[in-house]
This record gives C-alpha cells, structure tokens and sequence, in this order.
C-alpha cells in the first residue's frame, strides 16, 4: 500500500546527468563526473561520484557546485516551524524528494520507487530499500548545518553512510566535519557541516578525499594500478579549475559579479523573523522565499560565467538581468576566432503554461518547447531550413496504469514521415507494453501468491538449559522420543529447522517444454520479468512473432550485514513464431524454432569470483 503521507515532487526538473540548458527551468546544469566506484571485485554495488553545478545550489566547500547522495533534512520539534511545508524532506540521489504530511510520523514509508524506514524523532539510522533491490543507510549527523529556507536554525541530517547491493556487498562512506562560523543578522553562530573523507569496500578504500587550504583532491582507487587523481582548485570557497593527474580534462571556471546591493542572509533573516513572529505563515514564507533566490541570484554565490577546457573549447552564459535565466550560450574556440554555437533563449507565457525557445545564429537551428500548467512538456518543434521535425506528447493517467503517447512528425520540403510510440506503464513504473509504428512489445511479470516451496538450508539445533537440556537426554530414549526421531527427525533436545523460499513456475502456466521459475524476492518493490512477446496487428488481431520466457534462480550472499540469498538471471526461453491458445498456452512451435539459454554463478560464499557467471550455454529445442 502505498504510503498517502508523502508527496512527491521534482527537486531538480532536469536529468541528474546533464550538461547544458534546461528548457523547463531556464537554468544551465553542469556535472563533473568524478568517479565511477564498482565494489567487491566488480560485483557492486556502485557509487557515482560526481560534482553537480546550478546556481540554486549552497555548498561551502565548492558553492554553488555540490556532491549530491541520498540525504534527509529534518528541521527541529519547534513550533515556531509547524508550518513550513520544507520541513522532514527526503531527497533521493534519482532527482526525486518526498516530503512528508506527516513530518514526526514514524515507520514504514511506501512509494512507487523506493521503501523508507523513517526512525522517531532523532532516530540514528534510516533504512532505504530501492525498487533496484540496492539498500541505502542514511545516518544522523552531529552537524548543524545552515539551509535556506529554514533560517539560522539547527538542521538534522542524515547523510548516505551504506550502500548494500541484492548480493549483500557494501560500499561504506566516511565523513568528517569542516567547523565555521557564519554571521546572522547582528551576531555570529558556529556551524558545523559534514565533509566526505573515504568510500571503502571489504578490500579497502575505493576513494579518499584531501582537504587542502586552496585544494580538495579526489583519489580513485588509490591502492590499486587503476588509481589516479582529480584535483579541484577552490578560490574564496569557490571552485575555479578542475583537472585529472594526466591534465586531460582539465578546466577552468570564472563567475558573474555578483549583484550589488541588499545582502541575501540579511533578507533571509528579516523573512525568518517574520516567520518567528507569525506575520506570515509558512506557504507565505516559501513564496517570499523563491522569490529572494530569483532576484538575489541566491545570495553571495556568483553564477557561473565561463568553462575553459583544456582541449580548447570555452564556453560562456550571460543571464537575464537580477535572474538567474541564461540568455544566451555560446560556445567558442581557446582563441576565440571560431564560433561553434551562439544560442539565444527566450520565455514567454502563454494560456495554460509557458513557452521556451532557443535560437542558434550559427547553424540556424530553432528549438521551441511548450510546457503546460503542470511543466510538462506537451510539444518540442526543432527546425533547421527545410526540415522541421515535430513531437507531440500525451499523457494519460489511468486507475492502475498510465499511457505515453509520442508522435513524431519529420517535414523536409514537400516529404514528410510520422513514427507513433506508445509507452504504458503501470502504477510502479513497471513498462506493461511498447508499440513502435504498429509493431509492439508486451511485458509480463511475476505476481500472485506463489503455489510451491523448496528447502534452502536446514539448521541444527539442541536445547541445552531448562527441564528438557538435563532431563532430555533420557526422554529421547522414550518410545515418544524415538518415535519423534524416526518419523520427524526431532528428539526433545535435537533436531533441524528447515528455511523455504516460494517460487512461481510458469511450466504449466503457458506449456513450456522446460521448467522456468523464479523464487520470491524479499523486497516486496523488486518485480522481474516473467515474458516478452512481439507482436503486430492484422485487422485488430495480433500476429505473435515471438515470445521469449525469463527464469531466475537464487544465488547466496554473504555480508556484514547477514546473510541470505538474491536472484539472478539464469533461463531463458526464446520461441519463434510460436502458436498459442486464448489463454497464452503454447500449442506448436516448429522444430529448431526454440533457443533456450542458460547461466550458471559461482556460489562459493568464500569466493572472490562469488556471483559472477561460471558459464552460459545455448541450444536449439
């Protein structure tokens, strides 16, 4: 049941990955890919280590650039907070929060991604199982940290400390503290905010971090062959250039001045103030505040002006005036005598939304984005001379699914060609189907209560205090006690319990010539495909192509975190031109039609190959 407490919203409308403009936001985004750190000999799980840019972002190490994990804001039991709505906020590292009505509110948390155990007020630890099967552990911080909207008051939080993957491996990060003292209003208050030192696995360190006075250094798996460097000069607390140990990717940053004038802290503390003495309330307070950070550029952090790269391209942004809405981008050589793009932005509203375009005075290219009341983008015309490709986007919510439609239509002179796509899913996000120009794809997974059992381990044990571990060893030798033993394998003071896990067959279900299962998952999230099939339609009536069945199968795990088992890929079952009855049951299938593949894991617990595949093999039926 999905939890009715949270809301869900968008805290970055653009790709976490992205570089460049966002149309909905008029905000230019930028990352540093850092590190990509694979754990436990490849097995996972893994951990991006990157440094986002946008100028709505407060980092005091690098400004308005900033690692970006998992978090959790939660404001204190005050009062004078109960209504701001900001309050207890989770952030997931995807570019989702989820707010909760309910901020003190304990326990399980559902949504359609991921499940959230929430601990009471101050609890240390939350537990965050994602719909991936990846469990994150965030853990509360000693540290007081200072975030717009709340005032210049103590904020707890939790921070990614794990990163468990299905197999049971772990990734552990390690923080530290950078102490500083920042005025508010007429005095000054000690805060202090966590800092990332190290990520480890059960080997060792994947990563360390250097903290220097004018430097911060990254270093990637620094006790292995495959180590090397990324350095990041820091000016005034404010990130200037970054580059690799071989100075391949090095870059260099410069910013705006900033806008002269009323100080943002200085505001902040006035509309806090206000909040304090309930001249407004906390809708009011988020209005007052969005609008702060629209004018003032988000206070005293400059928004970035230009990025120099080492190969020889350079980059530069000029903004509306006192916004933060890029104007124009234009992309140069080193030298400056060649232009490769000069792309001008434009915004306007419009009725039941709002209108962007972009205009490129090198090559000619104009891009327009219509965006509706809710920003969603419900058209995107890109035209260059001649050709004008045009997309339209539907969206249709259902009771239990949700359909996608995109039209694209390609005009250049007088031919001109039309691609329908039509994604549906359900309400977890899971794709049920694919229709790409009257050709589709349809998916299956398993569900239901799962009908058969099977045994995974079979423990010892033996009762060694009480009446029954002095006086057991004679009623074992009792006709009841030996009865016990030869029919149930259970004495009074020894005998075994039997683990099980259910798992679904799909043999019976649609006929198959081999057995296909798949055994339950204990995250309740995780879904695996059961089929595939294609299919095209010939008067309203599909004509199967093929249809392909998927089997896993479990493999052990083993962690300090305990131990148990997960899934893996192991069957599959591919049949071409297959014929079915109404009910899906495979009827004919021609010889040498069929191509069953199988895997195989090592599943030595001891095993530094542990979870990678043995072998695969493919043979036709």
């Amino acid at each position: 049941m999905i939890d009715e407490n949270l809301i869900y919203q968008l805290f970055d409308t653009q790709s976490p990955m992205a570089h460049g403009v966002s149309p909905k936001t008029g905000l230019f985004n930028t990352y540093i890919p850092i590190a990509s750190l694979v754990g436990s000999n490849g097995l996972g799980p893994t951990l991006d280590i990157n440094l986002f840019y946008s100028p709505d972002m407060r980092d005091l190490t690098f400004k308005n650039w900033a690692l970006r994990f998992t978090h959790y804001f939660m404001t204190p039991l005050d009062k004078q907070f109960e209504n701001i709505e900001s309050r207890n906020t989770l952030y997931m590292a995807t570019g989702e929060a989820w707010k909760n009505k309910k901020p003190d509110e304990k326990g399980t948390h559902v949504t359609p991604s991921f499940i959230a155990e929430i601990p009471e007020h101050l609890g240390k630890y939350i537990n965050i199982t994602r719909k991936d099967g990846v469990k994150e552990v965030l853990v509360r911080t000693g540290a007081d940290i200072f975030v717009p909207g709340v005032g210049d008051q103590a904020v707890f939080y939790y921070i990614l400390e794990k990163l468990i993957s299905p197999s049971g491996h772990e990734l552990s990060l390690k923080w530290g503290r950078k102490e500083y003292r920042k005025a508010i209003g007429n005095y000054e208050k000690d805060y202090a905010i966590p800092r990332l030192e190290s990520v480890s696995d059960e080997t060792g360190e994947l990563l360390t971090v250097e903290y220097l006075p004018d430097l911060v250094r990254f270093n990637i798996y620094p006790k292995t062959s495959k180590k090397y460097t990324y350095s990041f000069t820091i000016k005034g607390d404010e990130l200037t250039s970054s580059q690799t140990d071989n100075a391949i990717d090095t870059k260099k940053y410069t910013y705006t001045t900033p806008i002269p004038g009323t100080s943002f802290e200085d505001e902040l503390s006035n509309l806090t103030k206000k909040l304090v003495n309930r001249q407004i309330d906390g809708k009011e307070h988020e209005h007052e505040l969005f609008k702060l950070v629209k004018t003032l550029g988000n206070g005293p952090t400059r928004k970035l002006k230009t990025i120099e790269s080492a190969r020889g391209l350079v980059e530069t942004l000029t903004y509306q005036e006192n916004t933060d809405y890029i104007d124009r981008y234009t992309t140069t050589s080193s030298s400056g005598k060649v232009k490769h793009s000069d792309i001008e932005y434009g915004y306007e509203e419009i009725k039941n939304g709002f209108y962007v375009s972009s205009t490129d005075s090198i090559s000619g290219a104009i891009t327009e984005h219509y965006f509706d009341s809710d920003v969603r983008l419900t058209t995107q015309i890109a035209s260059i001379g001649d050709s004008v490709e045009t997309t339209k986007y539907e969206f249709s919510p259902g009771k239990n699914q949700v359909t996608f439609t995109t039209i694209k239509t390609i005009k250049n002179g007088k031919n001109s060609r039309s691609d329908k796509t039509i994604d549906v899913l359900d309400f977890f996000g899971n794709q049920i189907s694919k229709t790409v120009n009257g050709i589709t794809k349809e998916w299956t997974y398993y569900h239901g209560k799962p009908s058969e059992t099977k045994i995974i381990s079979s423990d010892v044990f033996s009762v060694t205090s009480g009446v029954l571990g002095k006086l057991g060893w004679v009623l074992d030798y009792t006709p009841q006690g030996l009865v016990n033993q030869l029919i149930s394998k259970n004495g009074y003071v020894w005998g075994t319990v039997e683990k099980y896990y259910h798992h679904y067959t799909i043999k019976n279900t649609y006929n198959l010539p081999v057995d296909i299962i798949c055994p339950e998952d204990f995250n309740k999230l995780r879904v695996y495909v059961e089929s595939e099939k294609v299919y095209s339609l010939n008067k309203g009536s599909p004509n199967l192509l093929s249809a392909t069945y998927f089997g896993y199968k479990i493999v052990p795990q083993t962690s300090n975190a305990g131990k148990g088992y997960h899934n893996k890929p192991s069957t599959k079952l591919t049949v071409h031109n297959p014929v079915t009855d109404e009910s899906n049951k495979l009827i004919l299938a021609q010889c040498g039609a069929m191509v069953l593949e199988n895997t195989t894991y090592d599943e030595n617990t001891k095993s530094k190959s542990l979870g990678h595949i043995i072998a695969s093999t493919q043979s036709m039926l």
